[in-house]
C-alpha cells in the first residue's frame, strides 16, 4: 500500500497558542488506514544555486473546518519575520505488496506552507497548498554576511555564515564535506540578500579556486534534517544500490554525464547521495530476436551522484507510475 503521513502545525494566535496540528495519514493507530484521503504531491529537492519550483499538495475530502476562518495556514506577514505553517511530509510504501520496502519510507520535507486556499465545487472539497522544503521562506531577504578570510576553508566560512543568517537550521553533512583544498589567497567579504544569490556565488567561486575537470562546484541544499553541504569530492559514508525492482521504466541519459531513473516512491535518497544500478535488471538493451545475454545487462554501470529528485505522485491512481521518485544523477568518473 502507498504510505504518506501529513502533519500541518498553523503558527500561534495572537494569544500566543498553537492551534492543533491537523495530521492526515494512511495509518490509523499502526494499523493500515483503507479509507485515507487522496492526496496529489509534487516536491523537488534541488541546491539553491539551480532553484526549482515550489512543492504542491492537494488533499481530496478535507473535513470543512480545515477549510473555515479558524484554520488559516498562509503566513502572517505582519509579523517579522513572517510566522508560516509548518508542515511535515512523509511517503513511501508500506509492507503488503510483493515489492514494496517500507524501509525506504520517511521524511522528505519539514518545511513551510507559502500558501494555502481551499475549494468547495459541488461534492469536491480539496485543500491545496504551496510548500518550501525549507523551515523557512528562501524568498524572503535575509542578512547572509560573508568573511571568508585568508587560510580559511570554504566550508567553514559558510557554516559561520548559515549559522548566523539561520541559528535554528541545522546543518546535516551526511555527505562527508567540502574539499579542504577550497581555501582563499587573500580575505573574501560580502552580503548577499537571501540564499539564492548566495549560493550562487559559491558555486561559482569555488568552480573557480578549484578548477579541475569534471567538478560542479559546492553546493547548499535543503533537507528534512537542515542544510546540505557537499561539493562531491569526498565520497559520502554510503552508497545507496538501487534494486531493479525499484525501478520503473528505463534509465535514460538527459544530459552530458547526467541520467535520470524513475523509482518507486521513497524518502532515503538526497540531493548529494550516491547510488548505484544492479548489474542486471529488466531493461531491454537490445533487441530481443538476437537472443543475446547481454540484453539482461543494464547500460548504467558506476557510481551516479544525485543533482536533483523529485517525488511526484497520486495515491489513488491505480497504476505504478503514479507514486514516483524521479532522480537526475551525473556519472562519477573513476
Amino acid at each position: 500500500m502507498r504510505y504518506y503521513n501529513i502533519t500541518i502545525t498553523p503558527p500561534p494566535d495572537l494569544e500566543g497558542n498553537t492551534p492543533s496540528a491537523l495530521i492526515y495519514s494512511t495509518m490509523n493507530g499502526g494499523f493500515e488506514n483503507t479509507g485515507a484521503l487522496k492526496i496529489d504531491l509534487d516536491i523537488y529537492q534541488s541546491p539553491f544555486h539551480q532553484p526549482t519550483q515550489n512543492g504542491t499538495v492537494k488533499i481530496y475530502g478535507v473535513d470543512f473546518y480545515d477549510l473555515s476562518q479558524a484554520t488559516n495556514l498562509n503566513p502572517d506577514y505582519t509579523q517579522t519575520p513572517p510566522l508560516l505553517s509548518s508542515i511535515q511530509i512523509s511517503v513511501g510504501m508500506s509492507n503488503g505488496l510483493p515489492f514494496s520496502d517500507a524501509s525506504q519510507q520517511g521524511l522528505i520535507i519539514n518545511g513551510s506552507i507559502l500558501q494555502a486556499f481551499g475549494n468547495w465545487q459541488g461534492n469536491l472539497v480539496t485543500l491545496d497548498l504551496i510548500v518550501t522544503s525549507a523551515a523557512f521562506n528562501p524568498n524572503i531577504d535575509a542578512n547572509l554576511s560573508w568573511d571568508w578570510q585568508q587560510g580559511q576553508t570554504m566550508e567553514d566560512a559558510i557554516r559561520i555564515a548559515l549559522n548566523a543568517a539561520y541559528p535554528n537550521i541545522p546543518i546535516a553533512s551526511p555527505l562527508g564535506s567540502i574539499s579542504p583544498y577550497l581555501v582563499y589567497t587573500e580575505n573574501q567579504a560580502g552580503k548577499y540578500n537571501g540564499l539564492f544569490q548566495f549560493s550562487d556565488y559559491i558555486n561559482e567561486t569555488s568552480l573557480q579556486v578549484l578548477n579541475q575537470p569534471n567538478y560542479y562546484g559546492v553546493f547548499i541544499s535543503p533537507s528534512p534534517f537542515g542544510f546540505i553541504l557537499a561539493d562531491g569530492t569526498i565520497p559520502p559514508d554510503k552508497t545507496t544500490t538501487i534494486n531493479y525492482t525499484d525501478i520503473i521504466g528505463n534509465l535514460t541519459w538527459i544530459n552530458l554525464y547526467t541520467i535520470q531513473a524513475k523509482l518507486v516512491m521513497r524518502s532515503d535518497l538526497n540531493v548529494g547521495d550516491n547510488i548505484t544500478f544492479p548489474l542486471t535488471s529488466p531493461v531491454v538493451n537490445v533487441a530481443a530476436s538476437t537472443y543475446s545475454q547481454l540484453r539482461n545487462n543494464i547500460s548504467f554501470q558506476g557510481t551516479f551522484n544525485i543533482v536533483l529528485i523529485r517525488h511526484v505522485g497520486s495515491s489513488r491512481q491505480s497504476d505504478g507510475n503514479s507514486w514516483v521518485t524521479v532522480v537526475d544523477a551525473v556519472f562519477l568518473p573513476h
